[in-house]
């Protein structure tokens, strides 16, 4: 069965340093607040929108995400934690214990080498999975895609990392926290297709045992396509195309016999205000 959805979500977004002079202390504050407002002319019942949208409060002015960070950066040792709130942690972090439910960031990493850029780092990462992030203004919509959304977006364990003395290459090795054997696969591109137009291409797939020790497995894929074409140094228009299949279940749960199958396509809207501030207007169909 499929749906029309219509949605008419704006984004604010703020970063603001509380440090003006960061050289002369290895401790920095920043802060981070995602507002939005979001309206669903299915008129969910409860203001709740479906599981696998995460800012999911309809017909509301409600916060998204907001944090406040420190970092700690020495030439052979680095730190980071963050505090968060919003609908964003209420959806993404529902399965943790409330002690760690509000931790968006904490970690803590020591240089391996005196002349090489090698770390190693232990605790909870931003993700580095996908071409978006949960942070929306440093993604190349403000608005997230369903492939996003219901991608990690953090991921708990250690990190070996190295970066080439000309910073073009990044190589890193992760140990992550698990329950079952999963792989997953996520590939993307960004090209500029000319100053004004850009194109991203991006493909998932995993798979899971379906019980622990298992040789069966139950795949999902996803692939999404965004055009985005910006009229100038503040403004950009974006169309974007996605399909997500998962007919097992195993990231998107549905009372459908087969599955989440859903393809989506949307326009948005963006525009920086200021250095430090974003808006975004998109209307999704699905």
């Amino acid at each position: 069965m499929k749906s029309i959805l219509t949605i008419l979500f704006i984004t604010v977004s703020l970063m603001a340093n509380a440090l003006s002079d960061s050289s002369s202390s290895p401790l920095t504050m920043s802060g981070y607040i995602e507002t939005y407002y979001l309206y669903d002319f299915n008129k969910p019942v409860n203001y709740t929108m479906p599981s696998f949208m995460y800012s999911n409060r309809h017909n509301e002015i409600n916060l998204n995400l907001d944090f406040v960070k420190l970092a700690y950066q020495k030439k052979y040792t680095r730190a980071n934690l963050a505090v968060a709130t919003g609908t964003y942690i209420n959806a993404n972090y529902s399965g943790e214990q409330a002690v760690l439910k509000n931790l968006y960031e904490a970690n803590a990493g020591v240089k391996l080498s005196k002349s090489k850029e090698l770390w190693l780092d232990a605790g909870i990462f931003a993700s580095h999975i996908g071409c978006e992030g949960a942070i929306g203004k440093d993604n190349r919509i403000l608005t997230k895609s369903m492939l996003a959304e219901n991608c990690p977006y953090f991921e708990t364990g250690a990190k070996l990392s190295y970066t080439s003395p000309n910073g073009k290459w990044f190589i890193s090795g992760l140990i992550m926290n698990g329950r079952q054997m999963r792989y997953f696969h996520n590939f993307y591109g960004i090209f500029q297709l000319s100053k004004q137009l850009s194109l991203t291409t991006s493909f998932d797939i995993g798979a899971e045992q379906k019980t622990k020790g298992s040789h069966q497995m139950n795949t999902w894929y996803s692939p999404l396509v965004i055009l985005r074409l910006s009229t100038d140094s503040r403004n950009n228009i974006a169309s974007r195309v996605e399909y997500y299949n998962d007919a097992n279940g195993v990231i998107i749960s549905t009372s459908s016999p087969d599955g989440f199958k859903t393809r989506g396509y949307s326009l948005n809207y963006d525009r920086i205000i200021s250095r430090k501030c974003f808006m975004a207007y998109r209307s999704p169909w699905s």
